[in-house]
């Protein structure tokens, strides 16, 4: 009987070893799925960050463009008030004209 009590305690420390190895398989399993997720979340993330760059970029270029335009705009106009000023309403125009087509 105590080789049977001893094969029989032998396999209740298997079974027990099997169990521990099985559950440290599932949470091995669970952290990969996890790391998975959070990379792929990363990569969206990443993704998505360099979109919203590209867009802050470009805002930033036409913020740039708006304001050399009004820039630009204001001095014109202050060519056409000097030029209305003027005695001669020819000459204001023109320069109301040059003033209004870049040439600033």
């Amino acid at each position: 009987m105590s080789e049977q009590a001893d094969i029989e305690a032998a396999l209740a420390r298997a079974t027990a070893a099997y169990k521990n190895v099985r559950a440290e398989r599932d949470a091995l399993k669970d952290a990969t799925d996890r790391a998975a997720a959070a990379e792929a979340e990363r990569d969206r993330l990443r993704e998505a960050l360099e979109k919203a760059q590209g867009g802050v970029t470009d805002y930033a270029k036409q913020y740039v463009a708006l304001r050399t335009e009004n820039d630009r705009l204001r001095e014109a106009l202050k060519k056409i008030a000097e030029a209305n000023r003027l005695d001669d309403p020819h000459e204001a125009q023109r320069i109301a004209r040059a003033a209004l087509a870049k040439e600033v």
